[in-house]
Parts: structure tokens; C-alpha cells; sequence
């Protein structure tokens, strides 16, 4: 899997970084960059403490005394119950094609480091994967998100619960989607939806667009009521669902996982 992690950033990186430019941890990324590496990891249900086991063991060798060596996968969720079995997503933010071109250096330089027995081994936990597992880039559409004063803080890197959605999209119907995103968008924070939506396309990968429904934790991810429930308490029955025809029919949803934050996974340097 780290080969060809690789060998998908080489082929995308047009900018070539400086040795001085290259990160040694994720500690200072950027997570309001525009950009977001995103790999996603489909296991095997029954294999996947192996997959476990194995990043657990990669970031105890990562460990140092000042903090945790960078490796490019800063941030982990996972889907427990996905179509595969268990779906795993780590994310990266990144600026410029510059800064994705060091993440690269940063994840041969820590190889290095480490040494190829702790690479060996991590490499072992792919055992756990099936087909597919792939990269994408996802940039942030900041204009279609939903919030309120009380949601607005929470991000991907901030939230520990949600349902991550894939939809397609009809480009020749953006007016009707927009204009429909907008009328639920209004509703949902005229009465103050209790789950913050942020929302990415896929600018390197299958061109679709996300949906990411966001919470604090598990128990306000699982009292929040459906979209569906409040636009049809504002809209009323009819009216709301015939808005939800309307965005479905040029912005259906291919794909839905209900995600939680992986904390013991992740790398942020710290």
C-alpha cells in the first residue's frame, strides 16, 4: 500500500519542493487549506484488527521524544459497517501541488528513519484490504456548507462523529441544484440543525462532491433529527419533498457512511 501511495503521488505532483521545505511531522499542517488528501482503505471485516494492529505498531515507531514523525496520513475515520466491511479514510491538507510534493519527501525521509523492519511490518495490516482501495483530492466548497453559530467549529479534524455522503452531481443542472442546496441549507439553520455539513469535490479522482454531516460526539450524531424531519416541520410534507426530489434528481447521493473519528490512529505530531 505505501508503494503505491507513492507511486500516485508522483504521478499527480507537478512542483518539485526543496529539501528545507520538507516537514519533519504533521504537527504544524494547515487544516483550513483548500485541499485534502484523501486515501480510503476498504478491509475485510474479520482482518481488520490486523490493519489495526499494524498502524498502532507504525506509530510507536514514529514516536520520538519532541512528538511523532510525519508519514502522511495525519488524520483517521473510519465507516465500522461499509458495503467492503470496514472502511478506513485518511486525510492530509495541503495548500499547493509544493506542499503535497514534500509530503512525499517527508514520508521517504521517515521511512528511512525508522528503518525498512518497522515499514515491513506496518506493510503487513494490508493483508486486511480489498478491492478498491484508492487516493483522491478533495477541495473545499466553503459556500455550500451549513452551520450555525453552534456547528461552525466543528471540521474534520475537530468533530468525533458523522455520515460521510458521495454524490454525483449533473453539472448541466448546477442553477436547480444550487438553488435547491440553498432553500435546505435555510431551513435547517433557521431551526438551528444541531450537525454542521462541510462540503468538498473531488478535484483529483471520480469528480463527485461530498457531504460531510458533522458532530461532536456520538450521542449528538445519533439524537439529531433527519434533514427530512425538518424540512418537512418547516416546509411542510409536500413542500419538502418535493425539494428533495429536485436536489436528488441532479445531486443524487451514490454512497453513505456512517464514520467516527479515529483518534488512536492518527498522527498529528503531537
Amino acid at each position: 500500500m505505501r508503494k503505491l501511495l507513492l507511486s500516485i503521488a508522483l504521478c499527480v505532483i507537478s512542483g518539485v519542493a526543496v529539501a528545507g521545505d520538507v516537514p519533519a511531522s504533521h504537527r504544524d499542517l494547515d487544516w483550513q487549506a483548500p485541499n485534502l488528501w484523501v486515501h480510503v482503505d476498504n478491509l475485510d471485516a474479520a482482518k481488520a484488527p490486523l490493519f489495526e494492529a499494524a498502524r498502532l505498531g507504525w506509530l510507536a515507531a514514529l514516536r520520538r521524544d519532541d512528538g511523532m514523525l510525519g508519514d502522511g496520513r495525519a488524520l483517521f475515520w473510519e465507516a465500522p459497517a461499509s458495503p467492503a466491511g470496514r472502511t478506513f479514510f485518511s486525510f492530509y491538507p495541503f495548500a499547493t501541488w509544493a506542499e503535497f510534493d514534500a509530503r512525499r519527501e517527508m514520508v521517504t525521509q521517515t521511512q528511512a528513519t525508522v528503518g525498512k523492519g518497522a515499514v515491513a511490518d506496518y506493510d503487513a495490516g494490508d493483508a486486511a484490504l480489498v478491492s478498491p482501495h484508492y487516493s483522491q483530492v478533495w477541495r473545499r466548497s466553503p459556500d455550500s456548507d451549513i452551520s450555525t453559530s453552534a456547528t461552525a467549529a466543528l471540521t474534520e479534524l475537530t468533530a468525533a462523529a458523522g455520515r460521510l455522503e458521495v454524490h454525483d452531481i449533473d453539472i448541466t443542472q448546477w442553477d436547480t441544484y444550487d438553488k435547491a442546496w440553498r432553500q435546505v441549507a435555510a431551513c435547517l439553520q433557521a431551526n438551528g440543525y444541531p450537525l454542521a455539513c462541510r462540503t468538498f469535490r473531488s478535484s483529483f479522482g471520480r469528480g463527485e462532491y461530498m457531504t460531510w454531516w458533522l458532530a461532536p460526539d456520538a450521542a449528538a450524531y445519533a439524537a439529531a433529527p433527519s434533514v427530512q424531519s425538518v424540512l418537512e416541520k418547516q416546509l411542510g410534507v409536500e413542500a419538502a419533498g418535493a425539494l428533495l426530489a429536485k436536489l436528488g434528481a441532479v445531486f443524487p447521493t451514490r454512497e453513505t457512511y456512517e464514520v467516527v473519528r479515529r483518534g488512536d490512529l492518527c498522527n498529528l505530531g503531537r
